[in-house]
């Protein structure tokens, strides 16, 4: 009965490793085909277009981070 028991363990866990894999590969297939698919004139568009607002916030900053509390009175 021991080795039964055993035997059983060792075969869920390997189901259960098998669908972990299972699921991994799918995760893997649904990201190199959003990569394929990737329309790459619309993501450098995008790209540009955040850092343009990062370099604006930056700007912002340093131009605030110079004020002390009387310039803000």
């Amino acid at each position: 009965m021991q080795v039964r028991a055993k035997v059983g363990a060792r075969l869920s866990a390997l189901e259960a490793t098998a669908n972990a894999r299972e699921s991994l590969d799918l995760g893997l297939q649904a990201d190199a085909s959003a990569l394929r698919d990737t329309d790459y004139a619309e993501a450098v568009t995008r790209l540009n277009q955040q850092y343009a607002g990062l370099q604006a916030a930056q700007a912002a900053y340093t131009r605030i981070s110079q004020l002390s509390l009387f310039d803000y009175l």
